[in-house]
Formats: structure tokens, sequence, C-alpha cells
């Protein structure tokens, strides 16, 4: 068995009923990963997939590919079996620190502007300048452009 990628694989230790846990930060997560390994996101849990790679069912480029990233949206988009759900407890490290986290594509409100609402922003300007021609119009009715 290969060594995990991070040294902080240990138990999470615990105390009575709480339970430690170490946060990391996405830039943690990032700086701690490589095309051989490291750690991957899903669901604000910090997994250390290292020594999983070579045994996924799907293969390692799939898993290559979000090395050091929030992997919630692929996760859930391939449909992943309750059985696969449950072996990522073993490979759980951390947790992710929502405090200082930047949210991921599917968690931003800054995300690109849909067309729709670029149209509707274009229409709101082109009322407002449509009413201000008109009155422009009413108000000096012989000026030039108007017609009489």
């Amino acid at each position: 068995m290969s060594k995990s990628f991070i040294t902080l694989h240990s138990q999470t230790p615990r105390f009575g009923f709480l339970i430690m846990s170490k946060l990391f930060t996405l830039d943690d997560v990032s700086k701690q990963s490589t095309d051989k390994g490291g750690l991957i996101v899903i669901d604000k849990i910090v997994y250390d997939i290292t020594d999983y790679m070579s045994k996924h069912p799907g293969g390692d480029d799939i898993l290559v590919e979000v090395l050091g990233q929030d992997a919630s949206e692929g996760f859930h988009e391939v449909g992943h079996s309750a059985e696969a759900v449950e072996s990522l407890k073993e490979l759980k490290v951390g947790e992710l620190d929502t405090t200082s986290a930047v949210p991921t594509k599917s968690q931003s409100r800054a995300g690109p502007v849909s067309v729709a609402h670029l149209l509707s922003a274009a229409g709101v300007v082109a009322l407002s300048l449509g009413a201000v021609f008109l009155r422009h119009q009413v108000q000096n009715p012989f000026s030039p452009g108007s017609k009489e």
C-alpha cells in the first residue's frame, strides 16, 4: 500500500462526543495535489484520494482532472452508488474551511450572465432613452429632427 500523499491521514482525534477535524482552504487542497495524487473536495469534505486513484472503477484519468479542486458537481452528476459514497468515509482527511473558501462555479452568483438577463437590461435602457426622447419632443415640438 502506498503512503498517503499528506501526512495528516491518521484517525480523526475524538474528544468525548466532539470530533475534531482538520480544516483546509481550497488553496490548501490545490497546493497539496499533483497529477500523482492528492486532495479533492466533495460536499465540503476533504478527501485524500492518492491510494484510491488506481482502484477507481472509472479509471484514474477522471480523478486526475479534479485533483486539488471541488469535485462535488461532477461526483453527483455521475450518480455514484451508495457503496461508493460509503467508501469515501475511509478517505476523509478534513473539512473545507468555508469561512475563507472561494465559491465553486455552481455556488457562485456572479457566474455567466444569461442572454435573457442582457436583453432585459437592454430593454430597460431602450425604454428609458425613448422616454427621454419623447419628453424632449413634447417640450420642444419645433426642434430639429421633429416633424411639423
